[in-house]
């Protein structure tokens, strides 16, 4: 008769191997979203202290989905009572430590995980230096240009804001706004990671608009295929800036939060990530306007009209913070 275990969506098979003195669980995870890793891990470790013995360490074999690895950082992170609102780079590295997962053979995770091995980000603007990404910006070349420049204000920005959530989280006193705090840091980190996306997608926005205005107009079926395809590539340098300025007001929104129940001690830190994400939006605006303009009139209207309701509430957002960190500062 077969007796249930103590985890549905897991196969698992158990052996001694005489060369290591040592123990082994191989596992399948059948479903990892409702058995997840870390309590599959915990399982075993349980079961381990049981016949008095222990957990060495754990490998995984082959590639691992991204977000099977984030929850477990977050679950040991909780576990140890600490904030979930870090870079994911941190969560992964409290998960790889947790787990063990280097304890057998040094877990790479360009290697093992699957959105890490098929991205093509390595020679992204976003991975450059700073040195080297403000020599690129300097040279004769109209990428990357304002639009860029603007998401990685906006990165920053919301890098001291996900700061000043850890830092508040940690401080005494506050405990009562705990949850709070890591909500706000867990929405800068992911508002963080998109804007440096958007550094990038901007460029390529750019790059396609001019892609486009170099096709051929030898006659008119060429000239009807090049009109078709500049709209196109300038509607996406309109939209791109456009969620710039979107997440912009996100990280305000949780700036004017800060300012009113963050550390105190961090009140500077609010007020550069309040004036770097109102700049962000700024510069957003006009990129979006720039392109804009040169649509059909509809579609240009459609961006306009967008555009002056976040610019409405950016300017409500900053004048609200800055009266805030004024207050603070006097």
């Amino acid at each position: 008769v077969k007796k249930p275990g103590k985890l549905k969506f897991c196969k698992a098979v158990g052996w001694f191997i005489d060369e290591y003195n040592q123990a082994q669980v191989s596992i399948n995870l059948t479903n990892y979203k409702k058995t997840s890793i870390y309590k599959t891990f915990e399982e075993v470790r349980k079961q381990a202290r049981k016949r008095g013995v222990r957990v060495t360490g754990s490998e995984i074999v082959g590639l691992m989905p991204l977000d099977s690895l984030v929850s477990c950082g977050k679950y040991y992170l909780k576990k140890q009572q600490r904030t979930t609102g870090i870079p994911q780079e941190e969560i992964l590295n409290i998960a790889i430590k947790s787990l063990g997962l280097s304890d057998i053979s040094k877990f790479i995770i360009e290697d093992k995980i699957i959105e890490y091995k098929i991205s093509n980000n390595k020679n992204s603007l976003a991975s450059l230096t700073t040195k080297d990404f403000i020599k690129k910006t300097s040279l004769g070349t109209p990428t990357p240009g304002g639009g860029s420049i603007s998401a990685l204000a906006g990165s920053f920005g919301m890098a001291l804001s996900a700061m000043v959530a850890s830092l508040s989280f940690q401080k005494k006193g506050l405990e009562k706004h705990s949850k709070q705090f890591i909500v706000i840091g867990e929405e800068c980190q992911d508002y963080k990671d998109k804007m440096l996306e958007l550094v990038d997608l901007d460029t390529v926005a750019y790059d396609m608009v001019i892609k486009a205005i170099r096709l051929p107009k030898k006659n008119k079926d060429d000239i009807k295929k090049r009109n078709a395809e500049i709209e196109k590539a300038t509607i996406k340098a309109a939209e791109v800036p456009l969620e710039i300025l979107e997440l912009s007001i996100k990280c305000l929104e949780n700036i004017i939060k800060l300012s009113k129940i963050g550390n105190p001690n961090s009140i500077t830190d609010v007020g550069v990530a309040l004036y770097l994400l109102y700049t962000a939006s700024k510069g957003a605006s006009m990129n979006v306007i720039i392109n804009a303009n040169d649509l059909q009139e509809n579609k240009k209207t459609k961006f306009i009209n967008q555009i002056e309701y976040y610019n409405k509430q950016a300017d409500d957002l900053f004048n609200k913070v800055n009266t805030i960190i004024d207050s603070h500062l006097k």
